[in-house]
C-alpha cells in the first residue's frame, strides 16, 4: 500500500480569478477535464478548500429549515444516519437566534428511499426541506 503523499502548490489567479491545478495534483487526485469540485469557503478563517465531487450526477443537494433549539440538527442527521444515508456535505447557520437555523446537505441520491419519503421523514422533525439540486433527475448542472 503507498504511503499518503501530500502536495503544496502556491497559485496565482488570473484576471477573472481562475487559478489552475497542476498537472501533478490533478493526476494524484484522478481529476480529469470537466470533473466536478467542490469549494468550502471559510470567511472566519480566510481559507478554502477545493475537495474532488465523484459521481455529482448521483447526489442531491438540501436545505433543510429547523428549530435553532439544542439537538434539532442531530434529531435530523439521525434520520439519515438511521436510513443508511452518507453525508457528503453539511454546513449550518443561524436565521434567527432561538427561532429558526438551516442547515444545507450534500449527499448521494438513496438506495433504498425516495427523495419524497426521506422529505416526508426529515420533515418530522423540520420545518421545510427544499431539493436544491437533483442532478440525476434534472440531467444537468444549475
Amino acid at each position: 500500500m503507498a504511503g499518503i503523499i501530500r502536495l503544496t502548490e502556491i497559485l496565482s489567479l488570473d484576471t477573472r480569478g481562475r487559478i489552475v491545478i497542476p498537472k501533478n495534483i490533478r493526476k494524484l487526485l484522478n481529476i480529469e477535464d470537466h470533473s466536478q469540485l467542490m469549494l468550502e469557503a471559510d470567511s472566519e478563517q480566510k481559507e478554502m478548500k477545493l475537495i474532488p465531487f465523484y459521481d455529482v450526477e448521483k447526489t442531491v443537494q438540501m436545505k433543510i429549515t429547523l428549530d435553532d433549539i439544542p439537538g434539532s440538527l442531530a434529531s435530523i442527521a439521525r434520520i439519515f444516519g438511521d436510513l443508511n444515508v452518507n453525508l457528503l456535505y453539511g454546513n449550518s447557520r443561524i436565521i434567527k437566534r432561538g427561532k429558526a437555523a438551516e442547515w444545507t446537505v450534500i449527499s448521494p441520491l438513496p438506495k433504498n428511499i425516495t427523495l419524497e419519503e426521506l422529505r416526508a421523514k426529515i420533515l418530522e422533525k423540520a420545518q421545510v426541506v427544499e431539493f436544491i439540486k437533483n442532478y440525476e433527475e434534472r440531467g444537468e448542472e444549475e
